[in-house]
């Protein structure tokens, strides 16, 4: 907008480093304002009882002058040599508001002309009168209107700013490339943000949290089918009553494999549940979060889902999904509300799912160490694998936990004295210490590393990780003991395989979901083939 009113102004192009300077001028005089006004009070006296704020004044009258005198002088003669060349044919002339002033007599003052210090002062009127009465007309008709644009990064801008951006806090960006994004990625507004190593990203001031400003307008779940053949996206605000375990698929489009993760969600307005998925980081990062708290009801609102007709209208996420769990907005607390008067309702809506939501043990498919770490897996489709193995070595027998958010359950680097929580923002939160095991596990094929998370590591060490800590500082022969206890100790192992993407090289990881006791007697004691891979040996 700025530009354009130079534009208006000088009836011309101005380059970006005098716009900017132009614009720090103008900027700097608009913030004093009210600090300047005390100066208008007291005229005569003003310039000596407040001498700094009267220095500052003219020091920002001075620079406003050294960037707009030049371009006045230069449009001056730029119109001169118009009139003296009014019949050739010269470069094309734009009458501006500038030309305007220089034309402009005053009959009270005896016809003289405006000075130079005056077209300054009526070019910063009109500057002041533009910028804030359209800009603010534009603020409001885009907060009705609610746009939203997808980014993308790659590659290099990946590196450059994937630190840098927060889901909740606002920044002003530059320098990025505005294109029409392809079908299947358009969000709705038809176009997408790219991020080069020329963008510049600049966090706002003010760091109020995206729950404070989004204007939300959610759908209930029984009016989703209105939604069913558009190109339009929904918001939601659900109850997660049941999910399933984290699949893998094959993209039909392009062959590609990727995570999804089934969802049954409810409102206050629902009669049944209704399925939604989870696609590909949703699925693995959001939805394990989820799935630690389903059994508390948890509210979670998801922007840009789409509505789909698979088995019966469903939902599913998209690129541009933005879910939230447990927020403080004022919708999630009624709808939390609603969910604690009326517990009957929502147990129902549970007891309907049990019998169509496989569980991780009968999704599972049985199969030995060797099949995993060699790929030699017959269906490629399934993700989670049963093995019945041995525990052999422990990896961070001395500490295995780690401090966690107590709202979004990730690991902290910094939550010494910190307001808020690093990931979810959450102003209430408590650190926590969480069970993370590195554990090598074997049967008679093979061994590899798995790694095992809280509940699941409570199974095998007996007790919670705030206590084993507390064993290590006040037992450390029991804590000893009780680690070294579980070694070759014998499990039925639920393991995920996951795909990761390190530089140029894929690399997998194992991730244990689930474990079970193994009644067999064979499984109680080692064989001699396992106790061979003994670290002593």
């Amino acid at each position: 907008m700025f530009c354009l009113l130079l534009l208006m102004c000088f009836g011309q192009k101005l380059d970006e480093d005098l716009v900017i300077k132009i614009e720090k001028a103008h900027q700097s005089l608009l913030l004093g304002f009210s600090r300047f006004n005390v100066l208008v009070l007291f005229p005569n006296f003003g310039k000596f009882l407040f001498r700094k704020r009267w220095n500052e004044l003219v020091e920002i009258r001075r620079n406003q002058e050294e960037q707009l005198v030049p371009l006045i002088r230069a449009r001056r003669e730029n119109q001169k040599k118009q009139k003296l060349d009014d019949d050739s044919e010269g470069d094309f002339f734009c009458f501006s508001y500038v030309n305007s002033l220089l034309d402009l007599e005053l009959p009270e003052d005896g016809g003289r002309k405006l000075t130079e210090e005056e077209i300054v002062t009526l070019f910063s009127e009109f500057l002041n009168g533009g910028t804030d009465t359209t800009s603010t007309a534009l603020q409001w008709i885009m907060a009705n209107l609610r746009t939203q644009i997808r980014a993308a990064l790659f590659t290099e801008a990946i590196n450059l700013f994937a630190d840098k951006l927060h889901i909740g806090r606002t920044y002003y960006i530059s320098n990025a490339l505005v294109k029409m994004s392809n079908a299947p990625y358009n969000s709705g507004s038809g176009k997408e943000i790219i991020f080069n190593k020329h963008t510049i990203v600049r966090e706002a001031e003010s760091e109020q949290q995206i729950t404070e400003t989004v204007n939300y307008k959610f759908v209930p779940l029984k009016m989703a089918e209105k939604y069913l053949g558009t190109n339009n996206y929904i918001d939601i605000i659900v109850i997660v009553v049941s999910m399933g375990p984290p699949l893998n698929t094959t993209r039909k489009r392009d062959g590609t494999t990727t995570t999804r993760r089934q969802l049954q969600i409810i409102d206050s307005g629902s009669t049944l549940p209704m399925q939604l998925t989870l696609w590909g980081g949703l699925a693995t990062e959001e939805g394990e979060i989820i799935a630690e708290k389903v059994d508390e009801n948890p509210v979670v609102i998801m922007t840009s889902i789409k509505v789909q007709q698979f088995q019966g209208t469903s939902l599913c996420t998209t690129g541009d999904t933005i879910i939230q769990i447990d927020s403080e907005i004022q919708e999630a607390k009624v709808l939390k509300e609603w969910a604690s008067t009326h517990p009957l309702l929502v147990e129902m809506h549970k007891e309907q799912q049990k019998s169509q939501i496989p569980s991780i043990r009968r999704a599972s498919t049985p199969t030995n160490i060797n099949a995993i770490i060699n790929g030699t897996l017959l269906d490629k489709q399934v993700q989670l694998y049963k093995v019945h193995a041995w525990i052999i070595e422990i990896n961070n027998r001395q500490d295995p936990w780690y401090p966690a958010c107590t709202v979004c359950k990730k690991k902290l680097e910094k939550f010494i004295n910190a307001e808020k929580c690093e990931h979810c923002f959450a102003k209430k939160f408590e650190v926590t210490d969480r069970y993370l095991l590195r554990i090598k596990i074997g049967d008679k094929t093979g061994t590899f590393w798995i790694s095992v998370f809280d509940k699941q590591v409570e199974k095998i060490l007996g007790c919670e990780a705030h206590e084993l800590k507390k064993m290590k500082e006040t037992d450390s022969i029991n804590f000893i003991n009780r680690v070294e206890k579980c070694l070759w100790t014998s499990y039925a192992f639920t393991i995920k395989i996951s795909e990761r993407q390190v530089k140029d090289e894929s690399s997998r990881q194992y991730t244990c979901v689930d474990i079970e006791e193994i009644d067999d007697e064979e499984w109680k004691k080692p064989p001699a083939e396992i106790a061979a891979l003994l670290p002593d040996n």
